[in-house]
């Protein structure tokens, strides 16, 4: 037997050879990841404009909540069975969605979901409050 040959029949010299390629192949990858890291820390801060945030829903009547509301109320009851949905308030401003389902993440769920927050902020909504009907209940504050 040669006396390179280690374990498993490999030389050593290979194995040795096989080290320094990963090792190199290694610090050409966290080289290269330390560089993108560099480039994007020099990346300017994204700008807020105030101006860009204009209120919404200020020329939406009462009349065109409401209507909102029965829409919402007709597909929201197919999916939720035995939910109620509601406006009340001056000018209808206060949406309620309520149903004995309701829990901590359904109510995170539907607070998260950027598509009913903007459709109830673009319909002049202040406030949105769920409910299971017992007693828990979430207030969502959707002033403009």
């Amino acid at each position: 037997m040669p006396a390179e040959a280690g374990c498993g029949g490999f030389s050593q010299r290979g194995s040795n050879k096989r080290l320094l390629l990963l090792a190199g192949i290694l610090v050409l990858l966290l080289s290269m990841a330390f560089g993108m890291r560099l480039k994007a820390a020099k990346l300017p801060p994204p700008e807020i404009r105030l101006t860009d945030t204009t209120p919404r829903g200020q020329g939406v009547s009462a009349e065109k909540r409401q209507r909102f509301c029965l829409n919402f109320k007709e597909k929201f009851s197919r999916k939720f069975q035995g939910s109620k949905v509601d406006v009340e308030g001056d000018g209808n401003r206060i949406f309620r969605i309520g149903w004995s389902g309701v829990d901590r993440s359904f109510a995170a769920s539907i607070t998260e979901t950027a598509e009913i927050i903007k459709d109830l902020r673009d319909m002049g909504f202040k406030y949105l409050i769920i409910s299971d009907g017992h007693k828990s209940t979430w207030n969502v504050d959707l002033k403009n």
